[in-house]
């Protein structure tokens, strides 16, 4: 369906074109990044009064970001990586302590020798959670 010239249609919809084209203002990314804009357009006010809107930082074209619902998965794994890490480093170093404590006792050989198996696991599986931190950091 073609648009008659100087109609208020084609002039409707010329204003849309105009109004996506050209954006003011700057924008934040790291807020950008906490919630979804709308698009650039048309608003209703609420008070009732229509307004467009094409503030870079009221709205959501070309180069600002908003939120899906894959960002927030990388950044929830993300975060629950760190505490894994943390976790991780804190019992290493318990058992480190704990195979210092028992160097002199000879009847906690066994005890000894279970605890450093224990810590290598957890060294290779730390290195693992840091590998897996920084490629998560690359994505985010």
């Amino acid at each position: 369906m073609a648009l008659k010239k100087g109609s208020q249609e084609a002039r409707d919809f010329m204003a849309k074109i105009r109004n996506a084209k050209r954006q003011t203002g700057t924008s934040n990314k790291t807020i950008d990044k906490q919630r979804q804009a709308l698009p650039v357009g048309k608003r209703t006010s609420p008070a009732g009064n229509v307004y467009y809107e094409r503030r870079e930082d009221h709205s959501d074209k070309g180069k600002l970001l908003g939120v899906n619902d894959m960002n927030t998965e990388i950044i929830n794994d993300y975060n629950m990586t760190c505490k894994r890490i943390e976790i991780f480093t804190k019992n290493i170093n318990s058992h480190t302590q704990q195979i210092y404590d028992l160097r002199e006792d000879k009847k906690a050989a066994l005890l000894r020798k279970n605890l450093l198996i224990n810590v290598k696991l957890m060294k290779k599986y730390l290195d693992e959670l840091k590998q897996h931190k920084t490629e998560l950091k690359k994505l985010m």
